[in-house]
């Protein structure tokens, strides 16, 4: 989680949701405020590479690189998390790689009507 340029990394080690009956989550609470960015990837992400034997994905390095002045979009953010675990995976996951971004921004809202953008692939 990056708010202005204040990174937060979320990484509270938890056991697999759905699995087994009564698991909890890792819970984080935050404000919702505006310049934050919120990238979430699955565990085939986290451990791309691991099984092929190359370099394991640097993901704190990757998003600092790819977002350094908090202006690139959540899709390109996304993109390029994803495409860099699939390059270290050779184009082979071996897991679920699932990568979610969400991108708060400040708009000025003249007409008074809040809006949401989101694609979602099915």
């Amino acid at each position: 989680m990056r708010h202005e340029n204040d990174y937060s990394w979320l990484d509270e080690p938890s056991e697999a949701v759905g699995i087994h009956r009564l698991t909890k989550p890792a819970i984080t609470e935050h404000a919702l405020l505006p310049a934050t960015t919120l990238a979430v990837f699955t565990d085939g992400v986290w451990s791309a590479g691991s099984v092929s034997g190359s370099v394991v994905i640097d993901l704190p390095a990757l998003i600092t690189q790819l977002d350094p002045d908090g202006a690139t979009t959540a899709t390109v953010i996304a993109d390029e998390i994803l495409a860099e675990a699939l390059r270290l995976d050779q184009g082979r996951p071996r897991d679920d790689a699932t990568v979610l971004v969400l991108k708060l921004v400040d708009q000025p809202n003249l007409d008074g009507v809040r809006r949401l953008t989101m694609r979602f692939p099915i």
